[in-house]
C-alpha cells in the first residue's frame, strides 16, 4: 500500500535552500497575486513559487534557470 506524501515532504523536492535563510523572490510573487490580482494562490503554488524563487548567494541570480512542473488531477 502507497502512502501519501505531504506537499511539503523534502523526498519530493530539491533541497530545500530557502529553509536556511536563503532570499526568495516567491514571497513577492505571493504577496502579488494575492493583494494586485486578487487570485490567491493554492497552497502548492505557494512552495513551488517560494522555491522555484530562490536566489543565489550573490541576491540577484536565480537559482533555478529551467523548471518543468507537471500538475495531474
Amino acid at each position: 500500500m502507497q502512502t501519501s506524501r505531504r506537499l511539503d515532504d523534502p523526498a519530493r523536492h530539491t533541497i530545500q535552500i530557502w529553509r536556511v535563510c536563503r532570499p526568495s523572490y516567491g514571497f513577492d510573487v505571493i504577496w502579488f497575486a494575492g493583494h494586485v490580482l486578487k487570485a490567491p494562490l493554492d497552497p502548492w503554488e505557494q512552495v513551488a513559487v517560494i522555491r522555484l524563487g530562490e536566489l543565489l548567494p550573490d541576491n540577484a541570480t536565480p537559482r533555478f534557470r529551467t523548471v518543468l512542473i507537471i500538475v495531474g488531477g
